[in-house]
């Protein structure tokens, strides 16, 4: 949609951004987030967008935050 009224955007799965969380599914917990690939679109003028409720663990399995995880998602990315 954003493409569609000239935006330049780039979207992204927890898994790509690589919000790294433990191993718990469900309620997992963000332990790192790499904001290599976010930083760099930023910089290219993209707007970023995240789905912010999933994340990748350290066994590299798609991880969900539960309850409230895209609002602590927000806070987290935004603090990185």
């Amino acid at each position: 949609a954003l493409k569609d009224i000239g935006v330049d955007a780039k979207s992204y799965t927890g898994c790509q951004v690589a919000l790294q969380t433990d191993t718990s599914n469900t309620k997992a917990r963000i332990e790192n987030i790499d904001d290599e690939r976010m930083r760099a679109d930023l910089d290219d003028g993209k707007v970023v967008i995240v789905a912010g409720f999933q994340g990748i663990s350290s066994e590299g399995n798609i991880s969900t935050l539960g309850r409230g995880g895209s609002d602590t998602s927000a806070f987290a990315i935004a603090a990185a």
